[in-house]
């Protein structure tokens, strides 16, 4: 017979055996994504940042990063938990110091503000214990929330959403922060109107009646590492927000990104209340409901006196962990598609060596035979302007015969180059450049072209190098041959900083040779652009589309030009303003059937008479007045047919922009259709990866930049950010993905981590 006490463990063995448990996927589903007073003060699961102060924990359990893992799921499983914890502690330290600034102590019985905002009159809102708490200081991201005017509480839940099918939380909770303003200075008050959508909050709910000892006594333990924190300053509760719109006293939308485009700029705010519509976490509200959150139930957010704040750059932890979470709620098929084949197992840690994923690999070079839009690299490359010259040419492939047009002859004049490299030889082809831009100043040296050779061909490019090596001009020229070699592939950049990224931005900007209708910056940082280019448009989604409408203008005004020139149309024709009577779609039927019949006509001419009077045939003399006193070759007739022509393929590209009627509909078609490179942060990839993927947005090539300071999720992310070409398993990739340059310095730059 079994002892009662053996028998029950081991009923309790083989249930957990044999019993389906649920996926990793569905119990991060399910979850909290913000972390609460229970998680922030557990020492078992966010231990103090210094091991020396952790005397009683040996070990921790926690999910560690391996060289190699399991799979996919895996992989996101384990960056997940330990990207929580970590933010968890760093959210902890902001905390602390919030309420170490604000001074909490017990009010005393009949004291009332005098300069009180709503009059001096007491809070009668709570009458627990929560009502007798004050804040005897001031903290910079901390304010005291307060009851408005209307003696509603300052901060109230408006509306929660059923829950959705199969789900047992619900859909949505929302709910509403006033924030009062009247104390804070200009400065600071102006800080709190800096909040916009997707911005996350903390509320904690501070009791000064549970304070158990003095706040200012002398301990050996700081604060931030202080197990007993809640309890010595009458911590009770700790619920994260996400917010959805801000508004002023009168209703005007202050998180509304339009008003910076309006004529006199951004509006000053009105009042010195702020209310804020705010999101709490579904998941974490159906815990608190059913008492497995909070003893008090939905009663917890009933007890919140001060909000806190975080730094931008610190504060985007909510989207990464959301990502995560849906990448493993859509399965490891998603990921397997968006992601090469030839890539997967690097990232891994599976599959043999991992410069297999090196251009000069069999395996790339057998991916290249396959793909279309890629160049083997035993092909000639086009290396555009990376060399100054046939000495600089020559000096990057030391060890090796250059060839340059068939001869050993070295020339000085500046040219763009197509380059064959072999075992030992290289054979390049010059060519002149079809832009008059200043392009490449930069004398790159043998290791810095190899870079640039890397990145042109298919596979994972690795630049490592101590900060001052060239890695970003580098980097900016990989991007230029990349879009003049490939003119139907999209490029995205990414980088930790939005000042990398903006860094980056300019010097691709400042060469001159890439159309700046086909850049588009993502993120926060965007407005904060200064190009150093000739432009005086911003390169933010709806900087673009303002861009491209004063472009189509002066377009349409050529237009109007040429067919008044032809006698065509005449100036009674314009608008009351004088404005061209052509749009997009009536200039492209005025090419077909005016402009292009009549260039038809004279090469036909050309051809059957060569010598003919050129000047006396060309059908456009009227539009370029400086033809009128000049003689013309027929070169020159032809270099002002291509100009006529590029104004009517401009404005084809400009059609669907002028069929669109709502500016989000045009931005969308800018980012999925137009532009060839896309600039974003990581955090902004895995902000906007729901709804890139939504848009069909597809990429061709991926560039990092400080790929080193970002966590190993931080450079995952951004190579998702697409979905796969199709299903079909019989085919020998499924991912559009054909480079990733990843540049850092993980000896010098490596990630912050505080923990």
């Amino acid at each position: 017979q079994l002892g009662c006490t053996r028998r029950d463990l081991l009923t309790s063995i083989i249930i957990y055996h044999q019993s389906s448990r649920q996926s990793d996927a569905s119990v991060l589903s399910a979850a909290p994504i913000f972390p609460t007073e229970e998680l922030l003060w557990d020492p078992h699961s966010v231990p103090p940042g210094n091991f020396s102060l952790a005397s009683n924990v040996q070990s921790l359990s926690l999910p560690k990063l391996n060289a190699r893992f399991l799979s996919a799921g895996d992989y996101l499983l384990r960056n997940f938990h330990l990207f929580r914890l970590e933010c968890a502690y760093e959210i902890r330290g902001d905390i602390v110091d919030v309420v170490k600034r604000m001074r909490p102590a017990l009010k005393q019985d009949g004291y009332t503000d005098p300069n009180d905002y709503y009059g001096g009159q007491e809070d009668t809102a709570h009458q627990d214990d929560f009502g007798k708490t004050e804040f005897q200081g001031w903290a910079r991201m901390g304010l005291q929330l307060k009851s408005n005017k209307e003696d509603k509480q300052g901060f109230r839940i408006i509306r929660v959403d059923p829950p959705r099918l199969g789900q047992r939380f619900p859909s949505n909770v929302v709910a509403e922060l006033v924030l009062d303003l009247y104390h804070c200075a200009t400065s600071l008050a102006s800080e709190w109107d800096q909040l916009r959508e997707f911005d996350n909050l903390f509320l904690v709910a501070v009791d000064a009646t549970t304070i158990s000892a003095s706040q200012t006594e002398d301990r050996k333990i700081p604060d931030e590492e202080d197990f007993s924190f809640p309890e010595r300053f009458g911590v009770r509760a700790v619920r994260g927000v996400t917010v959805l719109e801000v508004r002023d006293e009168a209703g005007v939308v202050l998180s509304d990104p339009a008003l910076a485009y309006e004529e006199g700029g951004k509006p000053q705010p009105k009042g010195k209340r702020r209310f804020l519509r705010v999101a709490l976490d579904p998941a974490q509200y159906a815990a608190d409901a059913t008492g497995r959150g909070s003893s008090l139930g939905t009663d917890v957010y009933d007890t919140f006196n001060l909000v806190v704040r975080r730094h931008g750059k610190e504060n985007n932890f909510k989207a990464v962990l959301e990502t995560i979470r849906g990448l493993m709620r859509g399965g490891a098929h998603s990921m397997y598609r968006s992601i090469p084949s030839w890539l997967m197992p690097v990232l891994l840690g599976y599959g043999g060596d991992p410069s297999a994923a090196s251009f000069l690999s069999p395996q790339m070079k057998s991916f290249a035979s396959k793909t279309a839009g890629v160049t083997s690299p035993n092909a000639a490359l086009d290396f555009g302007d990376t060399f100054l010259d046939d000495k600089h040419l020559k000096d990057s492939f030391p060890g090796c015969n250059v060839i340059v047009n068939g001869h050993q002859d070295s020339s000085s004049t500046r040219n763009n180059y197509r380059v064959k490299v072999t075992d030992d030889s290289v054979e390049a082809t010059s060519y002149t450049s079809p832009t008059m831009s200043s392009g490449n100043p930069i004398r790159f040296t043998p290791v810095q072209v190899q870079a640039i050779r890397s990145g042109l061909c298919p596979g994972l490019t690795t630049l490592i190098g101590p900060p001052g090596t060239g890695k970003t001009d580098v980097a900016c020229q990989i991007i230029a041959n990349l879009y003049h070699s490939f003119p139907t592939q999209r490029t995205v950049i990414v980088t930790h900083s939005n000042a990398a990224l903006n860094d980056l931005f300019d010097k691709v900007m400042a060469r001159g040779d890439v159309d700046e209708r086909y850049m588009l910056r993502l993120g926060a940082g965007e407005r904060n652009l200064s190009t150093t280019s000739s432009s005086s448009h911003d390169f933010t989604k709806p900087g673009r589309v303002a861009h491209i409408l004063s472009r189509r203008n002066d377009l349409l005004e050529k237009v109007q030009q040429l067919s008044e020139s032809l006698n065509l149309s005449s100036a009674a024709e314009r608008g009351a303003d004088g404005a061209p009577s052509y749009t997009c779609e009536t200039a492209e039927y005025f090419f077909f059937h005016h402009v292009k019949k009549r260039i038809d006509l004279f090469e036909a001419g050309m051809k059957k008479d060569p010598i003919a009077n050129v000047k006396g045939s060309f059908p456009f003399v009227k539009y370029f007045p400086e033809l009128e006193t000049a003689s013309m070759t027929l070169d020159d007739a032809t270099t002002k047919i291509k100009e006529i022509q590029a104004i009517f393929d401009e404005l084809a590209e400009f059609r669907p922009i002028e069929l669109l009627r709502s500016q989000r509909q045009r931005t969308d078609y800018l980012l999925t259709k137009q532009a060839r490179i896309v600039a974003m942060t990581c955090t902004h990839a895995a902000i906007a990866r729901a709804r890139l993927v939504e848009l069909g947005f597809h990429y061709d090539n991926v560039i990092v930049e400080e790929a080193g300071q970002m966590l190993d999720i931080e450079t995952f992310v951004p190579l998702l950010i697409q979905g796969g070409e199709s299903d079909d398993s019989s085919s020998s990739s499924n991912s559009r993905m054909k480079r990733v340059c990843l540049i850092g310095d993980h000896n010098q730059l490596p990630p912050v981590v505080k923990n």
